[in-house]
């Protein structure tokens, strides 16, 4: 293991093994470089760590034409505080990555009992073949993530990817993990442009959205937010098992337009069982939606119980106040919300709610009802060209919809 490396101002092109790889460092700082075409193979790249830990930065650094990942940090174990950011004098750059085996732009994972705190604050993000910047978690990690300030601008040529892509879990997990995105910019995503998308048997995640913009909400159509995802997809999809697995989020004052997939926002929650639960609750506040592509579906969607299991006990609670969701012209779009639930055991609330718990399909009068409830709490609603229902929402499907509080205190 090295300790206290500190590089700056440093030139490094095309090295065929990699620009700067370390194994096990402590405390380790990039600073005012630059670093171009290395690695040779879609497992190299310009910064390669493997089990970084202490207090480490990425500072001012101008990265780009990597043979794999631009930066590709893996955590096993205790703890790192990772800052990448610009510098006292030069704005950090992360650039495309080579067009034929080339992934994401950064890439952060944690497994084991690592602890990572991770600060990505106003660096300017130009392109990856995968995301711009994906963060995953796996093992009994921790994760504290802030991710602010920051252009996502994709414009890789044959780009597959998004954004930002924050996930993980998967049989056996017990994370906690703690993020926000808020204030940045996102454009040129193919897939989802923020997805935020967990798997864990057990734990708890707690998520901050807010002022975001994705696409460009200049009055004109585009797919400038993503050309074939949705702008915000949050989900959670618990992994059998014994254990909680909980999801809170808050999703307020983004304006999200140009997206031609699925939804503005998508919500998911899948999984769990009679005595393990999977809880998603999202409070949906102040947020700007509309200018949907042909291929767009709603402006904001939610889904539960749909893992496909026998039973899927998968729960959703939701607040809806102050948005806007303008499908407008979308010639795929139907009704502006719309909520799906798969499994006769999966459960979504609404706190406050007082109208039918059923959905038109089993004889209720939940669609009008929910329009009604949400209008009230001050939102509008502007249906697609295949709208199902009169008012803005579709619940036709929904079975047994309630109105009480929120299980999770609010946070931050």
């Amino acid at each position: 293991a090295t300790s206290n490396v500190s590089l700056a101002n440093m030139a490094i092109t095309g090295n065929s093994n990699g620009g700067v790889v370390g194994n096990n460092a402590v405390d380790f700082t990039l600073t005012d470089s630059t670093l171009t075409n290395n690695g040779s193979s879609a497992n190299e790249g310009a910064v390669y760590m493997t089990g970084l830990t202490g207090t480490s930065a990425l500072l001012g650094n101008v990265i780009g034409g990597s043979s794999g990942d631009n930066v590709h940090i893996v955590q096993t174990g205790g703890s790192l505080a990772l800052t990448i950011a610009d510098s006292g004098s030069d704005q950090a750059i992360m650039g495309t990555v080579n067009t034929v085996t080339g992934n994401d732009s950064v890439f952060v994972g944690t497994s084991g009992t690592a602890s990572l705190t991770l600060d990505v604050d106003g660096v300017d993000f130009q392109g990856a073949r995968g995301d711009l910047l994906q963060v995953l978690v796996a093992g009994n990690s921790t994760q504290d993530l802030t991710i602010v300030n920051n252009n996502f601008h994709n414009a890789q040529a044959g780009s597959v990817g998004g954004g930002v892509t924050l996930n993980g879990g998967g049989t056996g997990t017990n994370i906690n993990v703690d993020f926000r995105v808020e204030d940045n910019s996102f454009t040129g995503a193919v897939d989802t442009a923020l997805t935020a998308l967990y798997g864990h048997q057990a734990g708890m995640v707690r998520g901050n959205i807010e002022g975001n913009t994705i696409g460009l909400d200049n009055g004109v159509v585009g797919t400038e937010g993503s050309s074939s995802g949705s702008g915000i997809f949050v989900g959670l999809e618990k992994a059998d098992g014994p254990g909680d697995a909980g999801y809170q989020v808050n999703i307020v004052d983004n304006n999200i337009a140009d997206v031609n997939g699925l939804a503005g926002i998508f919500l998911r929650s899948n999984g769990g069982d009679a005595s393990n639960s999977a809880i998603l609750e999202a409070t949906v506040t102040g947020n700007q939606v509309g200018e949907f592509g042909d291929s767009a579906f709603a402006a904001l969607a939610a889904q539960i119980g749909g893992s496909g299991a026998a039973v899927d006990f998968g729960q959703l609670g939701l607040v809806l106040s102050d948005n806007v969701f303008d499908l407008g012209d979308a010639g795929f779009g139907g009704n502006a919300v719309y909520l799906e639930q798969d499994s006769l055991d999966s459960h979504f609330y609404f706190p406050g709610y007082a109208g039918s718990p059923d959905g038109e399909f089993l004889g209720g009068t939940a669609s009008a009802d929910l329009d009604t409830f949400w209008t009230g709490m001050g939102n509008a609603f502007t249906n697609g060209g295949f709208p199902n229902f009169p008012g803005g929402v579709d619940a036709g499907g929904v079975m047994g919809a309630t109105g009480e509080a929120l299980v999770f205190p609010v946070w931050p």
